[in-house]
């Protein structure tokens, strides 16, 4: 089981990267959000995903796109 590191509430956007790579994500106010990891590839998680899920996993993700993204209050694990 892997261990959750620091929290950080972000704002999402198109050029801020996250280093080191985010692996959690939590929304506070439903809808979606879009992350992209260091190779530029883009994932669209659904308002439903997050609804379902308290803190869901992404893997290695360096940012949180404001493009496609209309959840808010938003944190990341490191």
């Amino acid at each position: 089981m892997s261990q959750l590191g620091y929290i950080r509430k972000i704002t999402p956007s198109d050029s801020t990267e996250y280093l080191p790579a985010f692996t959690h994500i939590q929304a506070g106010v439903s809808g979606t959000v879009t992350i992209e990891n260091a190779t530029g590839e883009s994932t669209l998680l659904s308002a439903e995903i997050l609804a379902k899920m308290s803190i869901v996993p992404v893997g290695a993700a360096t940012k949180v796109m404001a493009t496609g993204t209309t959840a808010t209050d938003i944190y990341v694990w490191v």
